[in-house]
């Protein structure tokens, strides 16, 4: 894992105009991108702040950039490829081979509907609400960010997420989704009640 270089500023907490102690923020560290189209909203979110800072020239932006990847994995033999001058070149070759949004998008609808396979192969075993709400907030989290967000596709990934709740919990979503106005989002109203039955069992 990669240890920025970063200095971390000294927080003063201050009250009545005098200085009552001192906390140091902890280290920052990187992780490592492997080529995994998973993983390559993570990536990109947290390296955007070191390719975007003016402080760092393009020399010392790049070696991050290397030091960034996984040894030997393919995110690291498409940054090697390029000379140590051309971040931004190296970044956009990147996004263009791992982090195409088309490709993520299938990502993200493919673990949706493993979800959905996965519900149909467990049926009458115990299920654990908390970590299917999780999963697809992850999902639908990281689609959304891809511009499928929940106004434009709801008809779409409405009986995906509808799919995924084992039968118990589908009747009582049934009943619930009765008692709401027609008026109301789907997706939303379904992720609000799947939201406060995990709160209720915790």
């Amino acid at each position: 894992m990669l240890k920025l270089d970063v200095q971390v500023p000294q927080i003063e907490i201050i009250e009545n105009y005098e200085v009552k102690q001192a906390m140091k923020l902890p280290e920052l560290f990187l992780k490592e991108f492997d080529g995994s189209a998973r993983e390559w909203l993570s990536f990109r979110n947290t390296f955007v702040k070191i390719h975007e800072e003016p402080k760092l020239n393009d020399h010392t932006k790049f070696v991050y950039l290397n030091q960034a990847t996984v040894s030997k994995s393919k995110a690291r033999n498409i940054v090697e490829s390029f000379l140590a001058t051309v971040d931004s070149k190296a970044i956009e070759h990147l996004k263009n081979r791992l982090g195409r949004e088309d490709i993520l998008i299938q990502v993200y609808v493919r673990d949706l509907l493993h979800l959905v396979l996965k519900n149909n192969n467990n049926r009458g075993k115990e299920f654990n609400i908390s970590s299917l709400y999780d999963r697809l907030e992850i999902n639908l989290r990281s689609l959304e960010s891809l511009g499928v967000t929940e106004d434009k596709y709801t008809s779409i990934l409405f009986p995906l997420v509808e799919s995924c709740l084992p039968y118990d919990v589908l009747r009582i979503w049934e009943r619930e989704w009765e008692k709401l106005n027609s008026g109301k989002n789907e997706l939303k109203s379904i992720l609000e009640f799947l939201k406060n039955e995990v709160l209720s069992e915790e």
